[in-house]
């Protein structure tokens, strides 16, 4: 992948604009929760990645975790979505091409264009595009949230900072708005220490509306005067 961009013109152009937080639609997750609707998070969320323990250990559950900031803003209506994926990275994920913004707070940040990469392709490596529900009733024990629970599809997934084979992605949809609280992804071991357990994003504070059309501007740092293409 190559550091480039586009006209920033162009970006906004295609975006329609929009006021945080105007026309809040709720959703029904009961029967046919889907994650593609428009959706954001008014505060940030969590990203928590779990490792499987040490050499020496028992090497078949959790050990260490960190925790970090993320949040989501979803234009479903325009066909983007920015998630901050971890404690250095950002998607602008766009209805043809995507955005990675890299800022760790020590290196000057950086962008990388991807034209393989897009909205919808995004979303399936997370293993959201088809969710199924296994369990009727309304589950409570999720961060004290009632939600309905739905299973994604762990072959699709293909994330950022691992190589390991999921087994297992595992929603939660709000029972009021219907809107994404969050996910999990469980990763098979290849018997190594440092190997990831799991991968878990939550949001309790997902807004069943479209966000503000600025927050879905990538950086000035994905916008140089001269494109160059994968």
């Amino acid at each position: 992948m190559i550091v480039i961009g586009a006209c920033t013109g162009a970006i906004v152009w295609s975006i329609e604009e929009n006021e945080t937080g105007s026309d809040v639609t709720p959703h029904d997750a009961s029967i046919n929760f889907t994650v593609f609707i428009n959706q954001y998070t008014e505060k940030d969320g969590t990203f928590t990645v779990t490792y499987r323990k040490a050499n020496g250990e028992e090497n078949t559950g959790p050990g260490e975790h960190k925790i970090h900031s993320s949040f989501w803003y979803q234009s479903h209506t325009n066909e983007v979505l920015v998630h901050k994926l971890n404690e250095n990275m950002t998607i602008y994920a766009m209805s043809t091409h995507s955005y990675w913004y890299k800022n760790d707070g020590i290196s000057s940040p950086s962008c990388t264009y991807d034209s393989r990469m897009n909205y919808y392709v995004y979303i399936n490596n997370l293993g959201m595009t088809s969710l199924t529900r296994e369990h009727s009733e309304i589950e409570s024990t999720k961060h004290h949230t009632r939600v309905y629970i739905y299973q994604g599809n762990p072959n699709e997934v293909a994330i950022i900072g691992t190589r390991q084979r999921a087994f297992l992605v595992t929603t939660y949809a709000d029972s009021v708005n219907g809107v994404l609280l969050g996910w999990d992804t469980y990763f098979a071991s290849d018997m190594n220490s440092d190997t990831v357990y799991e991968m878990s994003y939550w949001y309790d504070d997902m807004i069943a509306s479209e966000p503000s059309s600025h927050l879905l501007v990538p950086p000035k740092e994905c916008v140089p005067s001269v494109q160059a293409k994968v």
